[in-house]
């Protein structure tokens, strides 16, 4: 498993902005994950530009951003590539929590 990026704080501020800005989102990840087998991938194209388009607007980003090692930035020197990376990552890890731990809840088809 993946050591998260952000605080519990940090998302928490991310959760409250992007459920401001839409509200059905964690429905619509959740819907996304309970399903895995449909044709899912205008759900989660949607998803990524939202949760980017939120992240955006967050200092917290932008300053992880700014701070990320040289050492990462060797193959893609675009610290908002690592960023957006990180922020959909412990997002959707965040979402993912919610439904309980993995085999808990039915996936269907």
């Amino acid at each position: 498993m993946r050591q998260r990026t952000f605080s519990d704080s940090q998302i928490e501020e991310f959760m409250h902005l992007h459920l401001t800005k839409y509200p059905d989102a964690v429905e619509r990840m959740h819907f996304v994950m309970k399903h895995p087998f449909r044709d899912n991938d205008e759900q989660m194209s949607r998803t990524r530009r939202e949760i980017l388009d939120t992240a955006k607007h967050l200092a917290f980003f932008h300053a992880h951003a700014q701070e990320i090692p040289k050492d990462r930035l060797a193959k893609v020197a675009d610290p908002y590539y690592h960023a957006r990376h990180d922020i959909l990552s412990d997002v959707i890890a965040h979402v993912a929590a919610m439904l309980g731990p993995i085999g808990s809840y039915e996936i269907e088809e």
